[in-house]
């Protein structure tokens, strides 16, 4: 009895104390530098004005979850970080989108796609990157994201484009068009005088697979034979050679 009765007293005399001590100490917990970093070109009190943050309060007063909701609406933003270092700094982290492809919209306005499948406007890019049409370019617009087979197809270009890069900057244009259910893609190769017809799914190894083929044909037959593709594979059409 004795026991748990100095415990009690113990723990009240700790949460008394600091109680005290935060009172005293708590004008330390104000924020007064909010650092906010980037690897673009971005509108400070635009962001803070969206994000909700002004200075002058607790930090314990930053949700960072209502922060993170916020920063998830901004198409301009691929990833970002949010840190609360105590007692007085709060620091936000933003990445741009990359863009892994273009992609053309309504009157063949361009934009960019990254590898969420997120639609965007982008002045610099680095390398060489495919064009995509779509057979609805009236629905591409800022801010949009590509889901379902469209969507799939952007996970495909990301993983090709990862692992074989070189493979990947080859490809000039893809044209996609719907037939019933599924998609028919028309991709154009810069190495590679023709357009290829690939009605399988679109994958790395369909991809790599379409490449080679085309490239063979295009290497050995040249301009006398046409590569048509279907279902089941490829096959040479002779009936142009003289």
């Amino acid at each position: 009895m004795k026991v748990s009765y100095v415990i009690s007293i113990l723990f009240l005399v700790t949460i008394l104390f600091g109680s005290i001590i935060f009172v005293v100490n708590k004008e330390r917990f104000i924020v007064e530098h909010i650092e906010v970093t980037a690897d673009f070109k971005f509108n400070r009190s635009f962001l803070m004005q969206k994000v909700g943050i002004e200075d002058g309060c607790y930090i314990w007063q930053y949700n960072s979850k209502k922060i993170a909701t916020v920063l998830d609406d901004l198409y301009f933003v691929d990833d970002y970080k949010v840190t609360k270092r105590y007692p007085s700094r709060l620091v936000i982290q933003l990445f741009k989108r990359k863009p892994l492809a273009r992609i053309a919209g309504k009157d063949g306005e361009i934009f960019f796609i990254d590898r969420r499948g997120v639609i965007f406007k982008s002045s610099k890019i680095k390398g060489m990157v495919p064009l995509l049409i779509l057979d609805n370019p009236q629905q591409i617009h800022q801010g949009k994201k590509l889901g379902g087979k469209f969507g799939d197809m952007v996970q495909q270009l990301y993983l090709l484009n990862q692992k074989y890069n070189n493979l990947y900057q080859q490809i000039a244009q893809i044209a996609v068009c719907k037939r019933n259910e599924n998609l028919e893609y028309n991709i154009d190769f810069r190495i590679i005088n023709k357009t290829i017809t690939l009605k399988k799914k679109l994958s790395v190894d369909t991809l790599l697979e379409t490449l080679v083929v085309s490239k063979i044909c295009d290497e050995l037959l040249n301009d006398e034979v046409q590569l048509k593709q279907i279902d089941k594979g490829y096959y040479y059409d002779y009936n142009n050679l003289k």
